[in-house]
Order: C-alpha cells, then structure tokens, then sequence
C-alpha cells in the first residue's frame, strides 16, 4: 500500500474541496493594481486553514492538530502540513516546492510517517507529509499532491527535494450506466399506389 492509500478517499475528497474552496475566496479577494502573488498566496493559506479546519470537525480520518503558530493535520497517522508550490498547470512536481522558509524544519515532529521506508528520509528533521497545492488567481485552483521532503537547504530551512510524491485524487460521481440497446432489425416499408380517379370538369381543371 502506498503512502497515498493510506489517505481515505473521503479525506482525499474534503482536502480537495477545502482547497478549491479557499481558492475560490482568494481570486474574489484580488484586486488589480493592489493585490499580487504574495498577497493571493497569503489568502490562499489562510482560507485553506479555516476550511480544512472545517471540514475535520465532520470528515472521518481527519483531524486537526493545531491551526498556530504552524498548521497541520492529521490523517490515519500521517502528519500533514500544507502548502503551495505552484501556479500552473504543468509544473513538474519533483522541481516544485515551497517558498516559505522552514517549511521542512517544522515537520519535526515525534510522530513518523507509519510504515514509511527510513532510508527514504535522508533528512532526520522532514518526518510528514506536505499537501502541495497549485493553482493562480485567475484559473484559481488546479491540484494537489500529497509529496513527502527528503531534503532541505541547511541555509534557508526551504524544502530542496521529495522522496515521494502523488496526486490528491477526490472522489467522481458514478455515472449512470445503462444496458446497451438493443438493435433493431431494419424495417422496409412499402408503399401501395392506388389509381387516383380524376374527374374532369367542363373547363379542364383538376
């Protein structure tokens, strides 16, 4: 079982929906001329603290941990903290990270990973996850994967590589499948003509 199966896909859902959710708010706080990416990406944030916050008081699987000074959650064991890493839709994720300083220092923490192979783990100080969120204050969000630091710079604290990452997958509606119809022999009409008796009257009409 990979470290992702471990996240519920009912936990999955709620992550994704919470961050859309922030997203949303975020590009209706933009203002043109005032605002900029620091400013979009510090909404982002705070909206997705309070939502996911939200969403744990009801979703099974997710818990909060705490909201200050650093955010994190947990999941089935898993420590979460989050973050954005981007802003488009094709960025590669294994060159993608956090800009905030500390951010991997601050995943220290007592609790591991359960079951996450050790010797994946370079750093000693990155034990968690980070959901790693992109998205942009025009097509607001894109996606998130679930992405697990194997290194950091020593200078800035800033997270420098991943040892695992994948998608945040939320759940689809089932589509409604339905039998497949049954063919209908074509059908040959044939039509029967029937002299028709004309009459004609004294000036010649019809």
């Amino acid at each position: 079982m990979s470290l992702i199966d471990k996240v519920s896909p009912v936990v999955q859902t709620a992550i994704w929906d919470a961050l859309r959710r922030a997203y949303e708010l975020a590009c209706e706080n933009f203002k043109f001329g005032n605002s900029n990416a620091t400013t979009f990406g510090t909404d982002v944030y705070n909206f997705a603290v309070a939502h996911l916050a939200r969403e744990s008081k009801h979703i099974p699987g997710l818990d909060l941990v705490r909201t200050t000074p650093t955010f994190r959650m947990q999941s089935n064991g898993i420590l979460l903290a989050c973050h954005k890493v981007g802003s488009t839709g094709n960025l590669d994720i294994w060159s993608s990270f956090p800009n905030n300083s500390g951010a991997a220092a601050r995943l220290i923490e007592q609790q591991r990973i359960p079951n996450f192979p050790s010797e994946l783990l370079q750093a000693k100080d990155d034990e968690g996850a980070v959901i790693a969120h992109f998205g942009n204050h025009i097509t607001g969000f894109i996606g998130a994967y679930l992405c697990v630091p194997s290194d950091q710079s020593r200078k800035s604290g800033r997270i420098t590589e991943w040892c695992y990452a994948a998608p945040i997958t939320p759940m689809r509606t089932n589509v409604a499948k339905f039998p497949p119809e049954e063919r209908i022999e074509d059908v040959q009409i044939q039509r029967k003509y029937k002299d028709a008796l004309v009459k004609e009257t004294d000036d010649g009409a019809v």
